[in-house]
């Protein structure tokens, strides 16, 4: 067949906490730190629509009005989810707990 590859596959993320699906390659995010936590905050758009949406789910997550997002601390760029070793401090698209932590509510 012309065009195919037997062994081609895409590599992919499962959010367990959504049940989405994305390719890696395909999500942008950028890291922030509020408070001495940092974490990588994904968005499924690029450019200035991503920049947005990872202030909005960094404001979200962090519980931050947005007449305070100054309070947090961004490193950096959007890039690509491909670019992290690592997807433990990863927010995905559409969550609204990091990849591997625990709840963040407290069982009292």
């Amino acid at each position: 067949m012309l065009g195919h590859y037997d062994l081609f596959h895409d590599f992919m993320i499962d959010c367990r906490e959504t049940k989405g699906r994305y390719r890696h390659d395909q999500v942008q995010g950028r890291w922030v730190e509020y408070r001495g936590q940092r974490i990588f905050v994904c968005a499924d758009s690029a450019g200035s629509e991503g920049i947005e949406e990872t202030l909005q789910k960094a404001l979200k997550y962090f519980n931050v009005r947005g007449k305070n997002a100054e309070d947090l601390r961004w490193d950096g760029p959007l890039v690509s989810l491909a670019t992290l070793k690592d997807t433990s401090a990863a927010l995905a698209p559409a969550a609204k707990q990091l990849a591997r932590s625990p709840s963040r509510e407290s069982s009292t």
